[in-house]
C-alpha cells in the first residue's frame, strides 16, 4: 500500500487563535459606528415575538427597533 501510494495520512489537528487580531473600534463621534442585535422569545397564546435594536456606540442609546 504505501509503495502505490495508498495509505492516508493523518491530518494534524489546527487551533484557532484565541487573541483577537485588532483592536475594538471606539467612536470618536455620533453616528459613526452603530451595531444591532437580535433577540426572540414565546409568547403564549401569540407565538415566536422578535426584537431586533440598533443601538448607536457614542451615546449607549438605542436609536431604532
Amino acid at each position: 500500500m504505501q509503495e502505490h501510494h495508498l495509505v492516508v495520512t493523518p491530518q494534524v489537528k489546527r487551533k484557532a487563535k484565541q487573541t483577537p487580531t485588532r483592536s475594538i473600534p471606539r467612536p470618536t463621534t455620533p453616528h459613526e459606528w452603530g451595531g444591532i442585535g437580535l433577540t426572540k422569545g414565546m409568547v403564549a397564546g401569540c407565538g415566536w415575538v422578535y426584537m431586533v435594536l440598533v443601538l448607536a456606540w457614542y451615546t449607549d442609546q438605542v436609536v431604532g427597533d
